[in-house]
């Protein structure tokens, strides 16, 4: 994963989400200036998940995407 131009600094969580409402937390990296890269392998059953988002320290969303 790679993010650019968002308009958080510090730690975000990685969270896939699943078509059922499910949410697997892959891990955290930091975003510097708004931007990071950072990859984990995907969960299994990975057709099933819809999209990705990601969480900073207060639990708000900074960034998602779907998967298509």
């Amino acid at each position: 994963m790679t993010v650019r131009g968002v308009s958080e600094s510090g730690s975000v969580t990685c969270q896939v989400l699943g078509v059922d409402g499910a949410v697997m937390t892959l891990g955290t990296f930091d975003l510097v200036d708004g931007s990071g890269s950072w990859s984990a392998p995907g969960p299994a059953g990975l057709a099933q998940d819809t999209g990705v988002r990601l969480i900073d320290a207060n639990g708000e969303v900074v960034a998602s995407a779907p998967f298509i």
